[in-house]
């Protein structure tokens, strides 16, 4: 089964200024690639807590497209696919806002958040935070920057897979009521199974 994970940084705290986006597609529990991509905020203008937090500076996006000129390239991971994000409720939140900015269509996918999915494989944990999620099942990353990110995003769904004992990702949200949640087009959020 194919399943992608995809993380977005953004340059203020409104969610169409998106900055960054990676995605890691797994097949079959292995990783059969990553794409990662800096982009321009609209008109350029980043918080400086957004910079404290995953170091994107003006000066490294000063010579990258917006938005609009990378969609294309992530388009095909998104269609008719199952879409994982930690925190999902935030990322998704930035792809639709940041399409809508643009005038670009919502594709269809379904999604799942391994946030939730992680409270409910492994209740009691001190924090469900992506990087103390992480350090928990052994793995070291540069929190908040994308690319890493989404990477320990899928390797949280891949463990929790592992930990229930169910090799059929869509299956393992079913089993704790988290969709995955279709996401149709313009037309927003629908409860959906998958396939």
């Amino acid at each position: 089964m194919e399943v992608i994970a995809f993380d977005f940084e953004t340059a203020t705290k409104d969610p169409s200024s998106a900055c960054s986006l990676a995605v890691v597609r797994f097949v079959d529990g292995a990783v059969q690639d990553t794409h990662y991509r800096l982009f321009q905020p609209p008109a350029m203008r980043f918080d400086d807590e957004n910079i404290r937090i995953h170091q994107i500076r003006p000066a490294d996006v000063a010579d990258a497209p917006d938005f609009r000129g990378v969609w294309e390239e992530f388009l095909p991971y998104f269609t008719d696919t199952l879409a994982i994000a930690h925190n999902a409720e935030f990322d998704l939140g930035v792809l639709r806002a940041t399409l809508a900015y643009y005038g670009l269509a919502l594709p269809h996918f379904y999604s799942g958040c391994t946030l939730q999915l992680a409270r409910k494989v492994w209740p009691g944990q001190a924090s469900y935070a992506l990087n103390a999620l992480g350090a928990f099942l052994g793995y070291t990353f540069h929190h908040h920057q994308a690319d890493e990110d989404a990477l320990i995003c899928g390797r949280i769904l891949l463990a929790a897979q592992q930990a229930a004992q169910e090799a059929d990702a869509a299956a393992l949200f079913r089993r704790y009521g988290l969709g995955p949640q279709e996401i149709v087009g313009e037309s927003g959020w629908q409860q959906g199974g998958l396939f």
